[in-house]
């Protein structure tokens, strides 16, 4: 659970939902609830660039879902999605902020379990689609993990990701960064390696975009708007879970991307058989 504890550490849910409750007392809509909900690179716009791959007749796994954005843009399209993430702290909030929202506050709750993706608690082929924002970064046994998501997935079924990948040059990263505070809680490695270990998972690649370039404007824009806004007006914040080192952890995630210690991709996985 050492994962889970990174992303606990700082994290002060009560603060949140009071914050977004004073602020947003009719609920607050998806962009409102962006600043802490869409917490990996690109935020809001990356989420909905993903959402392009899926259908609403689809039934879906996000694994390391996390607070539950990208399951509440989902959910806005009607397709069944269920969430998974190893901190029962983040999956409380993920259904606090979906009882806060103004597009769900009346559904009930959200479909939300507490479990380790390298033995996921589903039986086989129950799924469409598995999806996975910023997640296999933490997972240090991707092979396991891909394996389980070929087992749970229906024959046609495909794995949706948008992930960090460690950049093809022998350039070291920087840390922290917001998914690890050092090496050893980071599980990057090169596509290349990545793509050695899909056969083997039972998967082969259907499509792949970089997205790097994008992800690096993203974030040196949302720098320029966290220095000339003030904090202390908004509601909410990254900080507001990953503690005072979050301006650092942003710093660093420029450097790490100009820098090609680090790139961001798209990649859509298909089935073998």
């Amino acid at each position: 659970m050492e994962i889970a504890g990174h992303y606990e550490a700082h994290l002060d849910s009560h603060k949140i939902i009071t914050a977004l409750q004073k602020a947003y007392p009719n609920g607050a809509d998806k962009y409102q609830l962006a600043p802490i909900d869409q917490l990996h690179i690109g935020g809001i716009k990356a989420s909905e660039k993903l959402l392009m791959n899926l259908n609403s007749s689809d039934k879906v796994l996000e694994i390391g879902s996390g607070c539950g954005g990208l399951m509440r843009l989902m959910q806005g399209q009607g397709i069944d999605v269920t969430g998974l993430d190893i901190s029962h702290g983040l999956n409380s909030l993920n259904s606090q902020l979906t009882s806060l929202s103004k597009s769900f506050k009346n559904s009930g709750k959200p479909n939300i379990i507490t479990g380790d993706a390298h033995s996921l608690p589903f039986p086989d082929r129950c799924f469409n689609v598995v999806v996975m924002q910023h997640s296999l970064l933490n997972m240090p046994d991707r092979l396991k993990v891909l394996s389980e998501c070929e087992r749970v997935l229906k024959p046609s079924g495909l794995v949706v990701l948008h992930e960090v990948f460690q950049g093809t040059k022998e350039i070291p990263m920087l840390f922290p960064v917001p998914w690890a505070s050092g090496p050893e809680g980071s599980s990057l490695v090169t596509e290349h390696v990545f793509k050695k270990s899909l056969n083997e998972s039972g998967f082969k690649t259907d499509r792949i975009e970089d997205w790097t370039t994008e992800a690096l404007n993203w974030r040196k824009k949302q720098q320029l708007k966290e220095k000339a806004e003030d904090v202390a007006a908004a509601p909410v914040s990254p900080a507001m879970i990953f503690g005072a080192s979050f301006e650092i952890m942003a710093s660093n995630l420029v450097k790490n991307l100009s820098s090609g210690a680090i790139r961001v991709m798209e990649i859509v996985l298909g089935k073998l058989k």
